[in-house]
């Protein structure tokens, strides 16, 4: 094999373990929607550092999560000034970005549906920034923080 085989074989080698690499450390997601405007706007590229081994999540981070299905009361949406005669239910699920709340310890906040007065271990509440336009904890309750994919770091360009 020439020297110059050898060279383009490793280089190719190189490249590939180098995006391997950092597809199991980062995450990029596009935010959809506006719940958590004015942080991120509908469209965003954001990139998020994977959670793997990095832990619980912290305080007031945005958080990348992989929400199971849950079914959420329409009714329960937009606060106590709307009114919904036939109770209807969506399900949310999939990639979400969120704000964490509160996490293991934390007294659980007023608003968010719990039957517990602190957050257990290995759960969170997560919140939307923009709180009129957000499903979260405060409509499906705690999640568990295994669900939580990643810690958004930065925009993308």
């Amino acid at each position: 094999m020439s020297f110059i085989a050898v060279v383009v074989t490793s280089l190719v080698v190189a490249l590939i373990g180098g995006v391997l690499w950092a597809r199991r450390r980062y995450l990029v997601v596009t935010v959809h929607g506006s719940s958590m405007a004015p942080t991120y706007h509908d469209g965003e590229r954001l990139l998020a550092l994977r959670n793997r081994r990095h832990g619980a999540p912290t305080r007031d981070t945005v958080v990348v999560v992989d929400l199971p299905r849950i079914e959420v009361d329409v009714a329960s949406l937009g606060g106590p000034d709307r009114h919904v005669e036939t109770p209807t239910t969506t399900t949310v699920h999939g990639r979400l970005i969120k704000r964490v709340a509160a996490v293991a310890g934390d007294p659980v906040p007023d608003d968010v549906i719990s039957d517990r007065s602190h957050v257990p271990e290995g759960m969170v509440a997560l919140r939307g920034d923009n709180a009129d336009a957000s499903i979260d904890s405060r409509h499906y309750g705690l999640i568990h923080a295994r669900h939580c994919l990643g810690t958004v770091r930065r925009r993308m360009g």
